[in-house]
């Protein structure tokens, strides 16, 4: 640069002489190449990481002499050309992420070297390039090509004198670091936003986090050695970066539980277009079919698959759904090996953030806030999956809609047991709890439609109505005085037919939830039916005024027949006081039978709420509970009191006592047959 710079004085003498060679323009151009070849030269060594302090300052010097800068002009200059650099390093598409390690050392370097810059290394150099003229140089004048020596004479005095002027602004300690802090301030927020850009797209959970260790090795390993605007603000910044992009991966990760709730959707819209498999029994022959080696798994899986009743649709669905959480519990432990990450070098007691603990920030506050984000993704994706059950089921439309709320149960059942509890780290969270119930009754009613509890009483009817008025059983009476010991044949044929049907929707389906919605449906139409057949009983004579009055057409007569006792045949058994009495008496019994096998129990047992709520109504307000089964009625009990109040009998109470303890004891000694209804 030395060089050059007499290269120009030479020319502009030579230019202002009046007998100027015509060459002189072209020996301008070269000059003004040669510069800008130079600068670039200059630009380039600035720029390198790899460049030494010494290296800097000596391209410094020369950058000063070509451009006449003083001392501040080229520190800025250095700097503007060093946050470039790192602007074109983040620029770079690079998925291993090691531009952002390159700007980073760059960052850090800079601020090492203009500390160096500071300390009056640069003022020194360039003190001496004013110390004598230029030509005096020992270099210049070790040039052989020159030929100083011989030529020196014939040199113009401006240019043999000629001694370079550089304005060296001398910087107080306090200058220094408040122009030190406000390019590391700078510098740091462009570093910061090409960070963020270049994360955008990176979704490799260990990659990242691989990534993020690297970066704060080496920024605690520098740290103490660096100037900046503030160390703790870098560290932090640093964290924030790769916090930021680890939480929205997390986010995204969570979001994918969405396409459990297409299939599902897809799956009901599609249900009326395919064929769909009963439940398969326990007994099925078939499955004795399967493999037994490697432990049985095979036969195992099978086994477990019909005693849940899992078909090809659930088992679709559930293998998605384990997907998903095999990524999200693969991450949740990524996180968590967050704590036990070693930091070799970040501690240095002397430095002004000793009061912060840089192990403590990385290895318990960060996987706590990544730990919190995935907890909040998750729940969030497990909501927006009730929401979609909940709109999916307000599709079911009029068709096969038992057999869609029995898969939407057995879905939801699975998907609870599987929940990620080691991430939820709650309770609290009862998934789909509101909309079970309307499973349940859409379930429970085809139930109740299938059975007709309406045909007991109708059965009771036409018994009434044999030719020997006798009660069916009643040679079986027992005590004194007699009282029936069992249920009448219908009552008994009733529950029956009712286990055939809960057992054609699939065993798996009543647990004690969907078993009380149940009984509290069937307690409500038995009731009725009860109640009607007792006023039948009860007031014949009525009856048959009314059945006068409305004159039944002849092909209305057998419809009639069908569905209960002629009016003058009810009168008939009317007429005889015991006969009536012991109709009432067995209804009686019928009723306590029913009630104690509709009869709702409250667990007390934590390990059987727990089972409740596989498909339970989701409702986890225990005094809201106690308060609505308070308010509720048992309408059996009622119609129960209704008849033993009417009895025509003295000792009623008594009699009734009885009546109700022989059907709780039938009961205990017969609901191993009804096994589903004790859920």
């Amino acid at each position: 640069m030395k060089l050059l710079v007499i290269s120009r004085l030479l020319h502009k003498t030579l230019s202002q002489n009046k007998k100027a060679p015509p060459f002189q323009e072209n020996l301008r151009n070269q000059l003004a190449s040669l510069r800008r070849t130079v600068l670039k030269r200059i630009d380039r060594r600035l720029a390198s990481a790899s460049s030494t302090a010494d290296d800097i300052i000596e391209a410094m010097a020369a950058f000063c002499l070509a451009t006449n800068s003083s001392s501040a002009d080229v520190i800025r200059h250095f700097h503007q050309v060093r946050l470039d650099v790192i602007g074109n390093q983040l620029e770079l598409a690079d998925p291993s992420g090691e531009n952002m390690l390159k700007a980073l050392k760059l960052y850090i370097r800079t601020l090492q070297n203009t500390k160096i810059l500071f300390s009056r290394r640069l003022s020194d150099a360039l003190a001496k390039l004013k110390a004598r003229p230029i030509l005096t140089d020992s270099q210049i004048r070790g040039l052989d090509d020159l030929d100083i020596d011989v030529l020196e004479r014939w040199v113009a005095s401006d240019v043999r004198n000629f001694t370079p002027w550089i304005k060296c602004d001398e910087m107080s300690k306090s200058d220094a670091e408040k122009a030190i802090k406000q390019w590391s301030k700078q510098a740091f927020e462009s570093f910061t936003k090409g960070c963020q850009k270049c994360l955008k797209d990176h979704s490799d959970l260990s990659g990242l986090i691989s990534l993020r260790k690297k970066a704060l090795d080496i920024w605690l390993s520098a740290r103490s050695s660096t100037p900046t605007h503030s160390s703790l603000s870098v560290l932090e910044g640093i964290r924030n970066i790769f916090n930021g992009q680890l939480a929205t991966i997390l986010r995204t990760q969570a979001s994918t539980l969405n396409a459990v709730g297409q299939d599902v959707s897809s799956l009901i819209a599609r249900w009326d277009d395919r064929e769909h498999a009963s439940p398969r029994s326990l007994w099925d022959p078939s499955l004795t079919s399967h493999d037994y080696s490697d432990g049985a798994a095979t036969f195992k899986q099978a086994i477990m698959d019909t005693l849940l009743g899992r078909n090809d649709d659930i088992t679709a669905v559930m293998r998605a759904y384990h997907s998903w959480l095999a990524s999200i519990e693969k991450s949740r432990s990524i996180v968590s090996d967050l704590r036990r990450t070693k930091w070799e070098a970040t501690l240095d007691e002397d430095e002004d953030d000793a009061l912060v603990d840089p192990a403590a920030t990385l290895n318990d506050d960060d996987p706590r806030f990544l730990e919190g984000e995935q907890k909040s993704a998750v729940v969030q994706a497990l909501v927006d999956l009730q929401s979609s059950f909940r709109d999916t089921v307000e599709t079911f439309g009029t068709s096969n809609q038992s057999d869609k709320a029995a898969f939407m149960l057995r879905l939801i059942r699975d998907l609870r047991r599987d929940l990620p509890i080691e991430i939820l780290d709650d309770d609290d969270f009862d998934f789909a709890s509101d909309i079970v119930p309307k499973l349940q009754e859409i379930l429970t009613m085809q139930v109740v439609s299938q059975t007709a509890p309406s045909s007991i009483m109708r059965s009771f009817h036409r018994n009434a109505r044999d030719g020997s008025k006798k009660v069916p059983g009643r040679a079986l009476w027992e005590g004194d005085p007699q009282l029936p010991v069992q249920p009448s044949p219908p009552t008994f044929k009733f529950l029956r037919r009712l286990m055939m049907s809960m057992e054609q929707q699939g065993p798996d389906l009543w647990n004690p939830s969907t078993v009380g919605v149940m009984k509290k449906m069937l307690s409500r139409e038995l009731a009725n039916a009860v109640l009607s057949a007792y006023e039948n009983i009860s007031s014949p004579s009525q009856n048959g005024s009314e059945a006068e009055k409305a004159a039944p057409a002849p092909a209305e007569r057998n419809s009639q027949e069908q569905q209960g006792p002629k009016p003058s045949e009810m009168e008939q058994s009317a007429s005889d006081p015991g006969l009536l009495r012991d109709w009432k008496i067995q209804l009686l019994f019928d009723a306590f039978y029913l009630q104690a096998a509709l009869a709702t129990t409250t667990n007390t047992n934590p390990k059987d709420k727990d089972k409740d709520k596989d498909i339970g109504d989701g409702n986890g307000d225990g005094d809201s509970d106690k308060k609505q089964k308070e308010k509720e009625k048992d309408e059996l009990a009622d119609v129960a009191e209704k008849i033993q109040d009417n009895l025509d009998s003295s000792g009623r109470e008594k009699i009734a006592n009885k009546v109700n303890k022989a059907a709780q004891e039938y009961w205990k000694r017969t609901e191993l047959l009804f096994g589903l209804l004790a859920g």
